[in-house]
Parts: structure tokens; sequence; C-alpha cells
């Protein structure tokens, strides 16, 4: 499956803190424009795999409405990657009197993107370069489907990244900061009636 797409802004609405309090500015016309695609199948009797990719091209246009050079021409909107993609599959055992055991890892990537839409540092690296980051689901399921158990790792690698920076504390000097999740593991068991 795939999808492209294209967005035209005027008046593209920014927050500034300014101060001492977050106003809204307003920042010109952009444009968003990108596609995304899917695929996934059955490759084997016990194996399937899938794949997603999106490209984002999202900037602040070089000039406004009246032909005036905005001041964040070239910008990148604010949390937005250029490329994300994830890869995956699924292995499972033949079902029969003991059951299913299934093994399913997932890689996924984004690529740099801006915690402001100025793209400004302020000298404190307010940009998240490009990173990825690893998942794992090992499990079973009983004959009927009935019950389950599985293990799953979160981030399996322990990839240190951010969600998001600078926020209020960024415009006095002190930007903070909110970290992805760490690895995380657990197990979880279903039962369905």
């Amino acid at each position: 499956s795939g999808s492209v797409y294209q967005y035209d802004y005027t008046h593209f609405q920014t927050t500034v803190l300014s101060l001492g309090r977050f106003t809204l500015e307003d920042a010109g016309n952009a444009t968003g424009r990108g596609f995304e695609a899917s695929l996934q199948g059955r490759v084997h009797e016990h194996l399937s795999l899938f794949a997603n990719y999106a490209f984002t091209d999202a900037t602040f246009d070089d000039t406004d409405g009246n032909g005036r050079r905005q001041q964040y021409a070239g910008y990148t909107f604010r949390m937005t990657p250029r490329h994300a993609y994830s890869i995956g599959g699924t292995w499972t055992t033949g079902s029969g009197d003991r059951g299913q055991f299934f093994v399913t890892p997932v890689w996924s990537y984004k690529s740099k993107y801006y915690f402001e839409d100025n793209n400004s540092n302020f000298g404190y690296g307010l940009k998240q370069e490009g990173f990825g980051t690893a998942n794992l689901r090992i499990g079973w399921r009983s004959p009927k489907g009935r019950w389950g158990v599985t293990a799953h790792a979160e981030n399996l690698f322990d990839k240190e990244y951010l969600i998001d920076g600078g926020n209020v504390g960024g415009s006095f000097g002190i930007p903070t900061f909110v970290t992805g999740e760490p690895r995380r593991i657990g197990v979880s068991s279903s039962y369905r009636w």
C-alpha cells in the first residue's frame, strides 16, 4: 500500500517564548509533502515479513504571500524527521498439539529532527540525530489459540534518544529534555473466551 500527499499552509502558527511567556507567531507560508509505503507478505510457510517507509519534506516557504523573504525560510517543521522506516517479521512454528511458538523482531529508524521551528540549537544541541531502536517479542499460543504467553523487549539495545527538547527552559539558557524510554522487558499472558 502507499500514499502521496501535499499540504499547503498560509499563516502557519508557531509558538515563541518572549519575555517569559508563550505567544503565537505567524510564521507565514509553509509546505509539507511526502509519501508513505508499506509492504507485507508471507515469504514462507512459517515466515512473514513487513517493511514501512515514510518520506516527509515539510519546510517553511522562502517567501510569504507578498513575496517577502520569511524569517524561517527553508527550516523544517519541529519534530518532523525526513526519513522514517520499520522492518520486521514473524517466524512461527507449525501449529499442533503443543501449540505455536513465534518470534517477532522489529527495527525502527528516524532521521534527524529539530525541536524548534526555527531549527535553532541555541548552543545546546536542540535536535535529535538519526537513531534506530529494536523491539523483540517471543511467545507461545495454545493449540486452539485460547491461551498465550509473550515475553517482550522494547528498545532492546537501550538506545538513548530524545523525544523533545528546549521547552520553557530553552529561552532562559536551561533547556529541558524529554528522553525516550529506556530498555523495557516484560511478560504478558492472555486468555480468549
